[in-house]
């Protein structure tokens, strides 16, 4: 998870605001298989109104539909979310042709 916001805890535990603003509107942690979703699917905009929880597999699906998304590699996850992006445009452009 790249460019989320980030909030330190009083015991100095590092979440992501979206997760934390999402766990206390709904009153509870969230669950394994649930995921924040923003709606304009910009990281930063983290207003209750932008996010959404989904099941894991309803979340994977709707991003590969938009081809926003792809499995990464564990030589991509070591370089970054630069790198994913420069491969998401390759990809992109080998899919024009």
């Amino acid at each position: 998870m790249t460019n989320y916001k980030k909030f330190r805890n009083r015991l100095g535990n590092i979440k992501y605001v979206h997760i934390v603003k999402m766990e206390k509107k709904l009153g509870r942690p969230m669950h394994k298989w649930e995921r924040v979703h923003h709606k304009n699917l910009n990281k930063q905009d983290n207003r209750l109104s932008n996010l959404k929880i989904e099941d894991l597999k309803t979340h994977t699906r709707n991003h590969y539909k938009n081809g926003d998304y792809h499995i990464l590699t564990k030589s991509e996850m070591r370089r970054g979310a630069k790198t994913t992006n420069k491969i998401l445009a390759k990809k992109k452009k080998f899919k024009k042709k």
